[in-house]
């Protein structure tokens, strides 16, 4: 009779710990699991690559906070320059295709970044960019000076990334802003003060059909 009740009680023990393993098991499970996507989910994104070698956070920061942004501000500047001298009531085709292509060369150079930073094993960060402060000129060549001072502030931008680059030694990336951004800054700025020069040479009372006739040659 007592072989009974111990064989009885050993049953239900048994029958008890299965119901409580699979109640309690599944719940540990799915927490650590739950866990363990939580923790894939707040990867930071900021991380550096294993694939990284000497690229200094403190250059990353640079890029993503200023660079990266002010190249895309200036695209989006340009781009509604070409806007604004495209419409009816400036028409002037010349200058709008001008700004475009400037507003091209700009997203251009973003880009560019931005895939030789993944190259490097760095980070992309995004950030707003705000709307042009300006949205009138008076002529094309007040939208010449407006053009040339985007193109000195990314010049300057750029030679403080290249002094920064150069202090923490990063030779490749002082290589890459020489001869991706700096080299082509130069000629750009030497490009639009031509502009500006040839512009200038028409103020007076026939300045409109000199900026007509320098329209059609953009």
């Amino acid at each position: 009779m007592q072989a009974n009740r111990h064989a009885t009680f050993s049953f239900l023990f048994f029958i008890g710990s299965l119901l409580v393993s699979m109640v309690i098991v599944p719940g540990v499970l799915e927490v650590s699991g739950a866990q363990q996507s939580k923790s894939l989910q707040t990867k930071d994104d900021k991380s550096v690559s294993v694939v990284s070698q000497n690229l200094n956070e403190n250059l990353l920061v640079s890029i993503n906070k200023r660079l990266l942004n002010d190249l895309v501000s200036a695209s989006y500047r340009f781009l509604y320059m070409s806007t604004y001298f495209g419409r009816a009531d400036v028409a002037l085709p010349g200058f709008s295709k001008y700004f475009r292509k400037l507003s091209e060369r700009e997203l251009e150079h973003a880009n560019f970044l931005m895939a030789y930073l993944n190259k490097r094993g760095g980070y992309v960060e995004f950030r707003n960019v705000e709307g042009p402060t300006k949205t009138h000129w008076l002529d094309g060549l007040d939208a010449m000076y407006s053009a040339f001072e985007i193109e000195k502030s990314l010049t300057d931008r750029l030679l403080s990334l290249h002094r920064k680059a150069s202090k923490y030694d990063d030779p490749h990336m002082t290589h890459i802003i020489e001869d991706k951004y700096l080299d082509p800054q130069v000629d750009i700025i030497k490009e639009i003060s031509d502009h500006i020069a040839n512009l200038s040479k028409m103020m007076g009372e026939n300045y409109g059909l000199g900026e007509y006739v320098f329209d059609n040659d953009l």
